[in-house]
C-alpha cells in the first residue's frame, strides 16, 4: 500500500500564464476605472454646486438680504479666478461689490488637486464670477442690479468631451445639462 499520494500543483509555466492574463486584464481595467472615478467626481461636483446654488437662493429669501455664490480662492471672500478656472466657491451675505462680503461664510468649497475644471461663461465672467441673489430669490448683477441669466461649466480635463453646464435664469431657477464640447 502506497501511502504517498501524488500531490498536484501548479507548474511554473501555468503560473506565468495566469500572471500574464491577470496583467493584461489590469492593463484594460485600470484606465477604465480611472475614467469612471473622474466621471463620478465630475458628477459629484456638479451636484454639490447645484445644491449650493439652491442653498444660496433659499438663504437670501430666509435672511431677507442679498446673498452671493461666487468664485473664491481662499474660501473667505469673492475673487476673480486665474485664467477663468474656479479654484472653489463660497456662499456669503453679499456686500456692495465682489470682495466686500459681510457676515459669516455660510458654505465654502475649495477644489484643490482635482482634475475637474469649473469655468464661468462670458456673461458671468463680466459680472465678477458672482451669482448674487436678491431677498426675493432673483439673480441680479452687481453693476446695476439688472437681471442676470448665465451658466457655469464643469468638465474633466481629458479627451472625453464630457461637459456639464449648469444654466440659471434671472428668476433663480437652474438646470444641469450634458453638452458636447471640448473642456476649456
Amino acid at each position: 500500500m502506497n501511502r504517498w499520494r501524488h500531490l498536484a500543483g501548479f507548474t511554473l509555466m501555468e503560473l506565468m500564464v495566469v500572471l500574464a492574463i491577470i496583467g493584461i486584464g489590469m492593463l484594460v481595467a485600470v484606465p477604465s476605472y480611472q475614467g469612471m472615478v473622474e466621471r463620478n467626481r465630475l458628477s459629484s461636483q456638479v451636484n454639490e454646486f447645484q445644491t449650493a446654488f439652491n442653498y444660496a437662493r433659499s438663504e437670501a429669501i430666509r435672511l431677507n438680504t442679498y446673498v452671493v455664490l461666487c468664485q473664491s480662492i481662499d474660501g473667505t471672500v469673492c475673487s476673480s479666478p486665474t485664467s477663468g478656472v474656479w479654484a472653489g466657491w463660497l456662499v456669503r451675505t453679499a456686500g456692495a461689490a465682489p470682495g466686500g462680503e459681510t457676515g459669516p461664510v455660510l458654505r465654502s468649497v475649495q477644489y484643490g488637486e482635482s482634475n475637474v475644471v469649473m469655468t464661468s461663461d462670458a456673461l458671468l465672467a463680466s459680472n465678477s464670477h458672482a451669482i448674487r441673489f436678491s431677498p426675493q430669490g432673483l439673480i441680479r448683477s452687481y453693476a446695476n442690479s439688472s437681471p442676470l441669466s448665465s451658466a457655469v461649466k464643469f468638465c474633466v480635463n481629458d479627451d472625453s468631451n464630457t461637459v456639464y453646464q449648469l444654466q440659471f435664469s434671472s428668476g433663480g431657477q437652474s438646470t444641469v445639462e450634458l453638452i458636447s464640447e471640448q473642456c476649456n
